[in-house]
């Protein structure tokens, strides 16, 4: 229950935070939306290192928890990634890419297939890095451009070897 609480809130604060890292990606934006964004961006971190560890412990691990975390994901960082690549931040390619693994992964769950593999576990952890690392850079920290720009094509290959082992296991 409260892991499905927590996984609800990180999917509702999606659209805010996408707002306000468009904002504070805007030519001349002051800092409050940058801080703004960090702050949702923090939230929807510790909700979901939180959530499946909750819901183990309370015995309340459920099919429909794990679509429900893996959808808020997918809605906090598809978003934060659509923003940073709108804004020449990040390629258009990881968004892109995002989307298709989510939408094989769900597919794939609601057929009762196997979840996601080793590579998209890890994946969808760093999908988080490249809009953090953004948000870092706009709150001063300075020296991130080139590790974040790598990591996101460095995500781009990942994901698309993910991609296809999912296509290959689906045939």
């Amino acid at each position: 229950m409260i892991a499905d609480l927590l996984s609800a809130v990180r999917m509702l604060s999606a659209p805010a935070f996408a707002l306000t890292l468009n904002a504070a990606l805007a030519p001349g934006a002051a800092g409050a939306p940058a801080l703004w964004a960090a702050g949702l961006f923090g939230l929807a971190v510790v909700s979901d290192l939180l959530d499946g560890p909750l819901a183990r412990r309370a015995g309340t691990a459920s099919r429909r928890g794990r679509l429900l975390d893996h959808g808020a994901d997918f809605a906090f960082v598809a978003g934060g990634l659509g923003v940073c690549a709108a804004h020449g931040a990040l390629p258009w390619a990881l968004p892109a890419l995002v989307a298709v693994a989510f939408a094989l992964y769900f597919a794939d769950a609601l057929r009762g297939r196997q979840s996601s593999g080793r590579l998209g576990r890890v994946n969808g952890v760093l999908y988080f890095f490249p809009p953090g690392g953004v948000l870092l850079g706009l709150l001063g920290v300075e020296g991130l451009e080139f590790a974040v720009r790598a990591l996101a094509w460095i995500l781009v290959g990942s994901t698309a070897v993910s991609i296809a082992a999912r296509w290959r296991v689906r045939r």
